[in-house]
């Protein structure tokens, strides 16, 4: 077959050698490591500067903060204290577990999602995050239907994480 690729390029035998040689390279730099690259059991997440973040300790915190506070104020919640409280909970919770780049990363998704027209839902766990409501990934308001944001986590106070998904 690469015979008659390199012939039809205008090639002859050694264009057919080049081509398998680059084709073996190119799978070879695309084999992955489950185990080594992957590291299963362990939540991946952007590095925080990809997402927007200052690239120095607690950038990632700070912007995170910042963006929801301004979406409590557009909601008109920053008087609220129970959605202030929640939202304190929720993001002391988030920095113990280094989730910051993940919450920022989903919401830029859904904001270029809805930039494109496309209706977006928060579903599962994370509808019941006052974090999620401020960013608008979810419309849903978690005090005033009574949703928990300890679903996103196994256990209460966010020992640990169930799973990196529920957007």
């Amino acid at each position: 077959m690469a015979a008659r690729i390199a012939a039809s390029a205008g090639g002859g035998p050694e264009c057919a050698a080049a081509l398998l040689a680059q084709t073996e390279a190119t799978a070879a730099s695309c084999v992955l490591d489950p185990v080594a690259d992957l590291v299963l059991g362990r939540a991946h997440f952007p590095e925080p500067h990809v997402v927007g973040a200052p690239r120095e300790r607690g950038g990632a915190m700070r912007l995170l903060r910042q963006r929801c506070e301004a979406g409590m104020l557009a909601r008109g919640l920053e008087s609220d204290t129970a959605a202030v409280r929640q939202l304190d909970y929720e993001l002391e919770v988030i920095g113990r577990l280094h989730y910051e780049p993940y919450f920022l990363a989903v919401a830029q998704v859904v904001a270029d999602v809805r930039a494109m027209g496309i209706r977006v839902a928060a579903r599962g766990s994370g509808a019941g995050s006052m974090v999620n409501h401020s960013l608008f990934v979810a419309t849903a308001n978690p005090i005033t239907h009574r949703l928990l944001f300890e679903r996103f986590t196994d256990r209460p106070h966010g020992a640990r994480v169930a799973h990196p998904g529920g957007c």
